[in-house]
């Protein structure tokens, strides 16, 4: 009973101080803002407001890419241009800005399940869209669970390709290696000059 008694204070006063910590925590954030927005020329200053130039230049260029894009497009399709011609030029941006058509399904993470939960069986309804240099999802692609036996999708190879057919998870699953391993050099790097 006494040790019970013990045991309920204890976890009491570690609540009570965690929820301390946690006020001592937001409130060390305010004063850091304070410091960034009222002492310009600090370092923490300085860091952020170039963080946040840069920020605001990739966003304009961001911008005026996509309208170039937009503006391409529509003078296209005014002279009539074929569908096959802007299938093409869809293709051409696609390819600048590596953005990949993921079709193999096995990469559920792209994919948004739809279908009775029971079914075994998938089969792709719309392929995914990521960002093959992050690996970010742009648009999620729809496989349908179907009582049918699996069945892999794979993203044939562009017309005009010398490098044969890829699956389209493979070029995929190298980049986000190369990316999980790039991100633990830069940790183990700055981690060791701090």
């Amino acid at each position: 009973m006494r040790t019970r008694k013990r045991l309920d204070d204890l976890g009491r006063r570690v609540g009570s101080i965690e929820r301390l910590l946690d006020k001592l925590d937001r409130s060390l954030e305010r004063i850091e803002l304070v410091t960034v927005v009222r002492e310009p020329n600090t370092g923490m200053s300085a860091e952020a407001y170039d963080g946040l130039r840069k920020q605001v230049i990739a966003a304009v260029n961001a911008r005026m890419a996509h309208l170039r894009q937009l503006a391409q497009f529509d003078a296209a399709v005014q002279v009539g241009t074929s569908s096959q011609e802007l299938e093409t030029l869809v293709r051409e941006w696609r390819e600048q800005n590596e953005l990949q058509v993921v079709e193999d399904i096995t990469l559920l993470d792209a994919f948004e399940l739809v279908g009775p939960e029971a079914a075994e069986g998938r089969r792709l309804i719309r392929p995914a869209y990521v960002d093959a240099i992050t690996g970010r999802v742009i648009r999620a692609g729809i496989v349908e669970r179907v009582d049918e036996p699996q069945v892999t999708a794979v993203t044939p190879a562009p017309a005009g390709d010398q490098g044969g057919s890829d699956p389209s998870g493979d070029r995929l699953e190298e980049m986000a290696n190369d990316n999980e391993a790039a991100t633990d050099e830069e940790s183990v790097a700055s981690g060791g000059s701090q």
